[in-house]
């Protein structure tokens, strides 16, 4: 995903998915802290105007949030979707440093169509 990235250096609109059979995995994807983020030095982050981010297992996606929330001065919205599992993800993202006064959205997913939203 990283590669395709390099890319896009006019992207406006960020949505990124995951599969729900992935949900289920016992494994943790985890690796891509937010020092790796920085290292990446991707050239659309300060141009995105709105995010989603579908979470899977793992910290990568919390890490790519909150660095986009630190670092995209122009995001208008960010929607996270979630397990009720990853709960911790609010406390996390609604701590991280912000650079824009976006709108963030969180949707408790409990199965992929059946959503709960809290606005923050």
């Amino acid at each position: 995903m990283v590669s395709m990235f390099g890319g896009m250096c006019n992207l406006r609109t960020l949505e990124i998915k995951s599969d729900p059979q992935f949900l289920d995995l016992k494994t943790d994807c985890s690796g891509f802290n937010m020092g790796y983020w920085r290292l990446q030095n991707l050239e659309f982050i300060p141009h995105l105007k709105e995010v989603t981010i579908e979470l899977s297992n793992g910290s990568n996606g919390i890490e790519l949030a909150a660095y986009m929330l630190e670092y995209a001065q122009n995001l208008k919205k960010m929607v996270i979707v979630h397990s009720p599992q990853q709960s911790r993800v609010i406390r996390k993202l609604n701590k991280s440093k912000r650079i824009s006064s976006a709108t963030v959205v969180f949707q408790e997913d409990q199965q992929r169509g059946n959503k709960k939203q809290r606005l923050r």
